[in-house]
């Protein structure tokens, strides 16, 4: 090959090539970040279309830890008639999410599917010395 000329690839480098832009390093990609773009789009669009149907509030509070403060998604309202409100969730309740916010959307989306759901929640004026008291509230389905 001599200098300037332009190169070539055959059909079979090109098709790796091409495997390689449109499904390798997309994949990559999605693996490391789609738990933040679904959590970003679970607490900007989906919690507030929930909270109308199930009657809650969800908003980003202070939550003291050892070194400092950080941010959780607290529930910072209820609706006592409302299906949260009956299960037992009160305001100022964190729910625990093993995998970000997105688990959060999971269980609402279930329960807006006809199934019920299960969270884990721990009360910001409940917490004694820091020290975390977790209780288990059952989401009825909702009806169709």
């Amino acid at each position: 090959m001599r200098t300037g000329e332009p190169v070539t690839l055959g059909k079979t480098h090109l098709a790796y090539m091409l495997v390689v832009l449109f499904v390798v390093l997309p994949g990559i990609t999605f693996l490391a970040v789609g738990d933040a773009v679904r959590g970003f789009w679970c607490e900007r669009f989906e919690l507030p279309e929930y909270g109308r149907a199930l009657g809650f509030r969800v908003e980003r509070r202070a939550w003291g830890v050892i070194g400092g403060d950080r941010q959780a998604l607290a529930i910072t309202w209820v609706d006592p008639g409302g299906i949260l409100g009956q299960a037992g969730v009160r305001a100022g309740d964190v729910p625990r999410a093993y995998h970000g916010v997105g688990d959060l959307c999971l269980a609402f989306r279930s329960v807006s599917a006809g199934e019920p759901a299960h969270l884990e929640v721990t009360n910001l004026g409940d917490q004694p010395h820091g020290q975390r008291v977790w209780r288990l509230v059952t989401i009825p389905a909702m009806r169709q």
